[in-house]
């Protein structure tokens, strides 16, 4: 990471953290997550304008709302976006399943292959199979599988 480069760990820890706090209903501050800048930053207002930056990123990205100073620091909400961030699930509220669609998609992509029928068939069974017994990792795995073998394929 070069001199001035954003931490991607802190920026998680920042969101974590924040998302932790929610049961409160107060807002978290930038006071709070002191503890969370690497030691070799240093302290005090090194520390401060580190997390600082982190915490613009992350406004500027639309996850936090800034309010008011609170003394030296700042106070954190989420936003909706970082609502999502910290319990991802609620990326589907209100919205369709996306699962049919996708799978109708992996379908569409096994199809075109250029592999032979069996195999193909093969494929749309292992798929099918995943999706009835509800298993999210093996349906990721055999849509990898078919988009290495289209991309292998040229298709």
């Amino acid at each position: 990471m070069a001199k001035g480069d954003l931490d991607f760990g802190l920026l998680v820890n920042i969101m974590t953290a924040i998302g932790e706090s929610r049961a409160e209903r107060a807002p978290s501050s930038t006071g709070q997550l002191m503890h969370l800048v690497p030691s070799e930053i240093g302290t005090g207002a090194a520390a401060l304008n580190h997390l600082d930056r982190h915490v613009d990123f992350l406004r500027d990205d639309n996850y936090l709302i800034i309010g008011g100073p609170a003394g030296l620091y700042r106070l954190l909400r989420l936003t909706p976006k970082g609502q999502k961030f910290v319990q991802p699930e609620l990326a589907e509220f209100g919205l369709a399943a996306m699962l049919p669609e996708v799978v109708k998609s992996a379908e569409q992509q096994i199809q075109i292959l250029t592999y032979p029928a069996g195999e193909k068939e093969g494929l749309l069974f292992k798929l099918r199979d995943a999706i009835a017994r509800n298993a999210p990792d093996l349906i990721a795995k055999i849509i990898v599988e078919a988009g290495a073998r289209a991309v292998g394929s040229g298709a």
